[in-house]
This record gives C-alpha cells, sequence and structure tokens, in this order.
C-alpha cells in the first residue's frame, strides 16, 4: 500500500490549490455582498434562525429518525448552508440543483411517510422504521421506470407488476421463508398505491387540495418548473453562457438575475419545507408561527404557504 504523504510538494500544491479557490470565492461573495447586501443578510439570518425550530424538544428522538420527514429535518441545515455558499459565491446552477433537491424532498418525504405510515398503522398497528421505509423507496424507484407504461390499466395489473418485482428483491434476502412472506405481502400491498408513482406536480396539486391551499398551487408549480429547467441541460444553460461569454463560463461572477432568482426559489423553498413538516409535527406550531412572524417583521421575509397552513390546522382543533 502506497504511504500517503503528510507533506512535501504534494500537500503544497494541494493547499495553494485550496486557498486560490478561497481567494475567487472570496471576491464574488464580497462582490455579492457589496450588491445585493439586504438579500444577503436575510439569508444568513434565516440560517442563524433555524436553531430555533427544535424539534428534538418536542419530540422522541425515534419520532424523528424512523421519519423521512425527520431525517430530512436533520438534513436540512447542513444543506441550507451549503446552498447559501453556492448563492453567494456565483455557483447558481449548482444552488439551483441543491435546491431542487430539497423542494422535492420537503414534499416527497410527507408523501412517502403518508403512504407507508397509513398502510403499515391501517394493517398492523405501528408506523415504519426508516430502514424499512428505504427499502420501500429503493423498490419504488425501479418500479418507476418499468410503470411510464401503465396508465389505465387495472388495480389487479398493478398489483402483478409489483408483486413479481418485489417477490425477486425478497426472494433474494437471507430471512426466514414465514418472514419473506410477510415482507413480500406488506410490500406489495404499499407500493401497489398509484400515488406512490405521482409526479411533482400532481403531488403539489394533491398537497394544496387536501390542506386548502390551493391558492398557492401555481406558484408552487411554477417555482418547480424553474428548477428543473435550471437543474437539466436546458436552454438556460445556453442563454447563461452567451451572456457570459463562452470562453468565460469558467471564472465564478456575480450574476444579478441569477442571483435573484436562486434568492427567490430558496424563500420559496423554506415556504414549503416548513409548509410539509407541520402536517406529521404539530406540536411545532407555537415555535414555526412564532419564527416566521419574526422573519416577516425584521426580514420582510413572507413565508404565506406556512402561514396558511397555520391558519388552517389551527380551525381544525
Amino acid at each position: 500500500m502506497r504511504k500517503v504523504s503528510r507533506g512535501g510538494p504534494e500537500k503544497k500544491s494541494f493547499v495553494d490549490t485550496i486557498k486560490s479557490f478561497q481567494e475567487i470565492y472570496e471576491d464574488v461573495a464580497n462582490e455579492t455582498y457589496l450588491k445585493s447586501k439586504q438579500e444577503v443578510l436575510v439569508l444568513f439570518e434565516m440560517l442563524r434562525s433555524w436553531v430555533n425550530v427544535n424539534l428534538f424538544s418536542k419530540y422522541g428522538s425515534k419520532e424523528i429518525i424512523h421519519s423521512v420527514q425527520g431525517v430530512l429535518f436533520s438534513y436540512f441545515w447542513r444543506a441550507t448552508g451549503w446552498i447559501i455558499y453556492e448563492i453567494i459565491t456565483g455557483h447558481y446552477f449548482e444552488a439551483l440543483r441543491d435546491l431542487r433537491f430539497m423542494f422535492e424532498g420537503s414534499l416527497l418525504a410527507l408523501h412517502y411517510d403518508c403512504l407507508i405510515d397509513n398502510r403499515l398503522y391501517e394493517r398492523w398497528g405501528y408506523l415504519g422504521k426508516f430502514d424499512l421505509k428505504a427499502e420501500i423507496v429503493e423498490l419504488a424507484e425501479r418500479l418507476r421506470e418499468k410503470l411510464r407504461t401503465f396508465r389505465k390499466g387495472s388495480l389487479e395489473e398493478l398489483n402483478d407488476i409489483v408483486r413479481d418485482k418485489v417477490e425477486a428483491f425478497v426472494n433474494e434476502s437471507n430471512v426466514s421463508q414465514q418472514e419473506k412472506e410477510w415482507y413480500i405481502e406488506t410490500y406489495t400491498d404499499i407500493l401497489s398505491q398509484p400515488m406512490f408513482y405521482w409526479s411533482i406536480p400532481k403531488i403539489i396539486s394533491e398537497f394544496v387540495k387536501e390542506w386548502g391551499l390551493e391558492e398557492y398551487e401555481d406558484d408552487l408549480k411554477r417555482a418547480w418548473a424553474v428548477l428543473s429547467l435550471y437543474t437539466h441541460f436546458s436552454r438556460k444553460f445556453f442563454e447563461w453562457v452567451l451572456h457570459t461569454k463562452p470562453l468565460e463560463v469558467f471564472i465564478e461572477d456575480y450574476n444579478e438575475h441569477l442571483f435573484k432568482i436562486c434568492y427567490s426559489i430558496f424563500i420559496t423553498t423554506i415556504d414549503i419545507f416548513l409548509s410539509t413538516l407541520l402536517v406529521r409535527y404539530q406540536k411545532l406550531q407555537d415555535i414555526i408561527k412564532q419564527l416566521i412572524s419574526d422573519w416577516e417583521t425584521r426580514l420582510s421575509v413572507n413565508l404565506n404557504i406556512t402561514k396558511k397552513m397555520l391558519k388552517n390546522l389551527k380551525s381544525k382543533e
């Protein structure tokens, strides 16, 4: 095995390269701060005050670590910190890709928790653990490609397709025959729900309908369309290259238009994340109400979807 050097020319080259990156990014960050000071301060203040949403103060660890939403919540501070860094250092396309992950994750985490936990509780009287949910999501992703051609078939046909895939998956495991039968029946039952394979726009439609948020459906779908455009190799990349000049695309620099898009989508992503989080973790209502009121007063940031969700939850009590 080759011994890793702790110094010498290789280490110096590495350190020098890192420093050069830091200098470039610091220059862009300084320019961003000078030209968009108010928005930069808002981003960092939202990150700083995120610690106030202490999920662990209201719920036991098992209620968090076995929930897809709970795990995403635990990851959220780390992810948003990195996204803010990308935005202020001119990595706009990278920031939008990461925002797409969090936007999509906010909706899918709630979607998966509900579809899995509701069915398990109906049949067995308990909620699913995270490892079980991870396997079900893995199977759903394998099935999604196969089910692209499944449009108007019967539920029986869907069940047969799912069962075949589940049986093949479970039979590869080393569990007992009795356990295999349980997993096959349970996974097939859960994965035969057509809702598992909805698109994000469809999930948005059903989410706003169920929680009385219809007035925000178009805004959420527009945000998703923007995220998809900037995430894929679309015309937006070509527009940026033409504006920047092809020979200069390797240089990070401040772009007011892209900065404002990132900033707007960041706010929307926080809004959809908090509103979906409230569905499962309703003990957070007072904390989140205070947080968004503070942001509105001090930062002029309006999380209207979350405000409406809080109002609707209160009316159901």
